[in-house]
């Protein structure tokens, strides 16, 4: 649950939002250090690292997962 307060007649308000959606931006490949290759040791530790975290959100009600990373 994500807090959010506004401010209704003067008065504070706390409201509580349910967060359901991850996006995901970031490098092209060309720019990691292994570029394209997916046998890299550091290119298996980040993918180990993107599972734990996507699963942690799955587990805590995130149910749409939204990748912006488009080569063009």
């Amino acid at each position: 649950m994500l807090r959010h307060k506004r401010l209704l007649f003067g008065y504070e308000e706390m409201i509580l939002v349910e967060v359901t959606s991850c996006a995901f931006t970031g490098h092209r490949p060309i720019k990691f250090p292994w570029r394209y290759d997916e046998t890299d040791c550091q290119c298996a530790a980040l993918k180990s690292v993107l599972v734990e975290q996507i699963s942690e959100l799955a587990d805590s009600g995130v149910t749409d997962f939204l990748s912006g990373m488009a080569l063009g």
